[in-house]
């Protein structure tokens, strides 16, 4: 008894320390990638010559004042936890309302390969994402549409991506009937805020570490 006891313990702690290992190993993988370091180096000498997203960030993080337009990247470690659960790959087209920098559209990509488009109405940012786009040589694969996501129709994509945090309930309540109209098996993404869409069905939550600290992300299926 005492013996089965034993070789069940070794085997648990073995166990244990095998999926600690694979976990290791996936972080290094993940942080060691060349173009995923070549992002962070260029955001970094970018925002710290402009400090304009520090700013931002600052304000969310420290619960300053914030307007729905306030901004905060999504960091590498959200972008490979959406990319392993949702199952991205090249035939999927990832959309990012409120794209921001860039990041997660070029996180996903670089991480999964899937297409990506990012709606942006501010210029600062737009231009941003276009030329750490271009210096990465993924034009064919990430791109960038200047204007309210409120004012076009969505182009028809696989997943959709929307950080809700700073949003009001007048602009959730517009979002969920901009929403309404998407196709059937389009997955949709939110961040902080649930949706209450037609006809869809809440496939998993679950808590992520931002720049601003934990918060929650849901994700939804139309059908």
């Amino acid at each position: 008894m005492l013996q089965s006891f034993r070789f069940n313990s070794v085997d648990f702690i073995l166990t244990r320390s095998l999926v600690s290992l694979n976990r290791i190993l996936n972080i290094w993988k993940l942080f060691l990638n060349p173009k995923l370091l070549l992002v962070r180096f260029y955001r970094y000498l970018y925002l710290w010559t402009t400090h304009n997203s520090f700013k931002e960030e600052f304000q969310l993080k420290s619960s300053q004042k914030t307007t729905e337009l306030t901004y905060a990247s999504s960091p590498v470690s959200v972008s490979y936890q959406l990319a392993k659960i949702l199952k991205l790959n090249k035939t999927h087209t990832f959309l990012d309302l409120g794209s921001g920098y860039g990041y997660m559209c070029t996180d996903i990509h670089l991480l999964s390969g899937a297409q990506t488009i990012g709606i942006e109405c501010i210029e600062e940012r737009l231009l941003f994402s276009q030329k750490m786009t271009h210096f990465l040589k993924l034009n064919k694969h990430c791109k960038y549409i200047k204007n309210d996501f409120f004012k076009i129709p969505l182009p028809k994509v696989s997943h959709i991506y929307i950080t809700c945090t700073c949003f009001s309930s007048e602009t959730l309540t517009k979002l969920t009937q901009k929403l309404n109209s998407i196709e059937a098996g389009t997955v949709i993404i939110t961040v902080t805020r649930n949706l209450s869409v037609k006809n869809v069905e809440l496939c998993k939550s679950f808590n992520a570490t931002f720049d601003w600290g934990r918060d929650m992300i849901f994700i939804y299926r139309k059908i």
